[in-house]
């Protein structure tokens, strides 16, 4: 390297108990002849986090419509089994989800009784569709309830799992 490619070389030996006025780029330090490098200037302080958002009841709400989804899939044993898996996996960390996953079971599991009494009854078999649509509607009640974090219980159910 030439001296003259030195863009610094023609300044002046830099005192640093000189005051002087700052550049464009801030403070210096000086490092040596002619060298100059940004000092470090403190971080800057750091925003508080935000409070921490409360539980969002999405497996609550899950374990209520999910039997719906058994209309869809062959078996009628998914509108029993999502309900169970969520209140044995989920429901462990959030009392809510716990709670309604258990209440949905209940539900689904007094369908199932329904459904082969209404079936094994030659007149109860017409009422198999009015069944379905009490599923749909109450499933959907429930599941708004639970979105809103409220628990919701079934009307004129039996609960078998506490």
């Amino acid at each position: 390297m030439k001296p003259t490619d030195d863009p610094f070389a023609d300044d002046e030996p830099l005192d640093p108990r000189e005051p002087r006025e700052p550049d464009d780029d801030g403070p210096y330090r000086v490092f040596g002849r002619g060298t100059r490098a940004r000092e470090a200037q403190p971080p800057p302080p750091a925003e508080p986090e935000p409070p921490a958002a409360p539980p969002t009841p999405y497996w609550a709400v899950a374990a209520h419509l999910a039997p719906l989804a058994a209309f869809l899939l062959p078996g009628r044993a998914v509108g029993l089994l999502i309900p169970l898996f969520i209140w044995q996996i989920v429901g462990r960390d959030d009392e809510l989800v716990e709670d309604q996953a258990k209440e949905a079971l209940n539900f689904q599991i007094n369908l199932a009784v329904l459904y082969v009494v209404l079936w094994l009854s030659c007149v109860g078999a017409l009422l198999v569709p009015v069944l379905i649509g009490a599923q749909v509607v109450f499933s959907i009640l429930a599941a708004i309830q639970a979105a809103e974090g409220r628990r919701y219980r079934y009307p004129w159910i039996r609960r078998l799992v506490r």
